[in-house]
């Protein structure tokens, strides 16, 4: 299964001094994270209710089990007397590796004799998860039986084996790039920072990418927020480089924003938000993300929005929806193309004033 993801850089900024002035926008953004941070789930079907999903792999697991336990009711007896007479303990490569077994299973996959060994197993213990399959079956087929079916069992097996091997392929290329697209989305997440900021989990596509658990190193590294959320240029750790990066313009203060810092994105203070000062930028950056990210998971609706290509599209089209929208006039619009264009940019509240070009309100 080919999972198509789209990225899109944000160019954000600081935002002004006010409660809840950048709620619209932290809302979005978190709707955002939500799907950078999600597990990214295995191939599923539907069973045969039409709603109930199954894991793929699972599913093959267990049709594979189910032929091999009807295979083993019609062995032929040299080969049943073999796993029948097998040591507790003994694994399928000593099958192979030993006469007369390594005979009379020639040819058999190493991964389909493991689960004739483990089923064989369960049908001699009385194993409970076997029980429905032995009233039906039993333990072994009639003698005539088992001679007029198993020319046709063991063609079925062997379609099955190939059919079991081509799809183990397929599941193993799909795995692969679900990891992939992984670091992606931690790039996307975390940007330049990455290697700081991720946990040794989150390389595993199944688990959702976890709270850093770092405390000296943050989503902003540079001299001070504003180095980061108004930059002169784009470079590596300014404003786009990361989503936590740009979550953390938006939500909190820099060093002269005493009254407001911790409630940009909350109608009071964001508990744990911390300003981002000058002196620890990332110590404060980093606690300030860990806080958005608790706030994100109490806010967020649709915590199980699907995770492809559709629905990360419509979250960053929202986020950029928001561009240049968020306008605060100090006199008059700006007065020059240069300068009007600039508000095209901005993200969060922001200040026009006539002669200047727009500009992020100060800290």
């Amino acid at each position: 299964m080919l999972i198509e993801v789209f990225f899109f850089l944000i160019s954000l900024t600081k935002s002004a001094s006010g409660a809840a002035e950048n709620i619209a926008e932290f809302k979005d953004m978190c709707a955002l994270h939500a799907l950078l941070i999600q597990p990214i789930k295995r191939p599923q079907i539907r069973q045969a209710d039409g709603q109930t999903l199954e894991d793929v792999e699972a599913r093959k697991k267990q049709i594979m089990e189910r032929i091999v336990r009807i295979n083993l009711t019609i062995l032929p007896d040299d080969m049943h007397q073999v796993l029948n007479t097998l040591e507790d303990g003994k694994k399928s490569e000593d099958i192979a590796k030993n006469e007369p077994g390594k005979t009379l299973f020639k040819g058999i996959s190493d991964t389909t004799l493991t689960t004739m060994l483990e089923q064989f197993t369960k049908i001699k213990k009385d194993d409970s998860t076997v029980k429905d399959f032995k009233k039906v079956h039993g333990n072994r087929k009639q003698p005539h039986v088992r001679q007029a079916v198993q020319q046709a069992a063991a063609r079925l097996v062997s379609a099955a084996e190939a059919k079991n091997s081509e799809l183990a392929t397929k599941l193993t290329k799909e795995h692969t790039e679900r990891k992939q697209i992984r670091q992606k989305l931690l790039t996307a997440l975390y940007g330049s920072r990455t290697a700081q900021l991720k946990s040794a989990t989150d390389d595993n596509p199944e688990t959702e990418v976890a709270v850093p658990t770092t405390t000296t190193e943050g989503p902003m590294a540079g001299a001070s927020r504003e180095a980061y959320c108004k930059p002169t240029s784009a470079t590596q750790n300014t404003a786009g480089d990361s989503v936590a990066g740009d979550m953390v313009c938006i939500c909190a203060g820099g060093q002269g924003d005493n009254t407001e810092a911790k409630k940009h994105c909350s109608k009071t203070d964001m508990t744990g938000m911390a300003a981002i000062a000058s002196n620890s930028v990332k110590q404060s950056s980093i606690s300030a993300y860990k806080a958005i990210r608790t706030a994100c998971s109490k806010l967020q609706d649709d915590k199980n929005a699907p995770l492809n290509t559709a629905t990360l599209k419509v979250a960053a089209a929202a986020v950029l929806s928001r561009l240049g929208t968020h306008i605060v006039l100090h006199t008059a619009a700006a007065d020059s193309a240069a300068h009007a264009i600039r508000r095209k940019y901005f993200l969060g509240m922001y200040v026009v004033n006539t002669p200047t070009r727009p500009a992020a309100m100060p800290p």
